[in-house]
């Protein structure tokens, strides 16, 4: 009896977290996923109008002569320079289906997750947890603030960052990266890093700057680790602020 209680419990508790959003939000997170998926589209599209010329030789998105398509063995890739938005979003969309989990572990003690992730405090406890990184703090999209765990053994830092392609989430690389570093490098440390509802745009750009400008990995290579793991989708301005940081690596 026990047991069954205590699982009841854990399926009350997880119901409420879930019901803690409102009907809009959820439909505002679905008008997002569709917003990218159409996005996607229009920007394959685009990509596969890019017909070489033969006075130009080169593909105006990744300077290539070795294809009239962008794709990822175009020569600028071979060549290890930054891929092009397009060629980016092919490597997401081929690794995975769309359907991200609540949290999964991209890297070791590294999970990457959504706003239901943070506020299921038991499967925190459960993962062993110690370091939340909210990359929605204060936008008014998700509750979790330093007060939400307390009593726990977890170190809270949020930045507030809004899922915007205008906005410049570059200036937040460096911090959330370096908090990221110093929560592994704790003993036992292990990190959830999350946004809103999907936790593909914020999030995953946060985790994908940790792994250039810590793990030395190129924005190619952080990306294939990165999806690989879980769905992600950056908007178009947070993929272009990647490529930036990319090229000057």
């Amino acid at each position: 009896m026990g047991r069954q209680q205590s699982y009841r419990k854990s399926c009350r508790q997880r119901k409420h977290v879930y019901e803690g959003y409102s009907r809009t939000q959820r439909n505002k997170a679905r008008s997002n996923v569709e917003r990218s998926q159409r996005n996607r589209r229009s920007i394959n599209m685009s990509c596969s109008r890019q017909y070489v010329s033969p006075a130009a030789g080169s593909c105006s998105s990744c300077r290539s002569s070795s294809s009239s398509r962008c794709a990822p063995t175009t020569t600028c890739q071979k060549k290890g320079k930054t891929p092009s938005a397009c060629d980016l979003l092919e490597l997401m969309e081929r690794a995975n289906d769309g359907q991200p989990n609540q949290e999964d572990e991209v890297f070791p003690n590294l999970f990457l997750g959504n706003a239901y992730a943070a506020m299921d405090r038991e499967n925190l406890t459960c993962l062993g947890i110690t370091h939340v990184l909210n990359a929605a703090h204060d936008t008014g999209e998700v509750i979790t603030n330093a007060c939400y765990y307390k009593g726990m053994p977890i170190t809270y830092k949020g930045f507030q960052i809004f899922d915007d392609p205008d906005f410049k989430i570059s200036c937040f690389f460096c911090p959330a990266a370096k908090f990221i570093d110093e929560a592994l490098r704790c003993p036992k440390g292990k990190i959830l890093v999350h946004c809103c509802v999907t936790g593909i745009s914020r999030g995953a750009t946060i985790v994908l700057a940790y792994l250039m400008l810590y793990k030395n990995m190129s924005l190619k290579e952080a990306v294939c680790k990165l999806s690989s793991k879980r769905y992600i989708r950056p908007n178009d301005g947070f993929l272009e602020e990647l490529r930036t940081l990319d090229k000057e690596k």
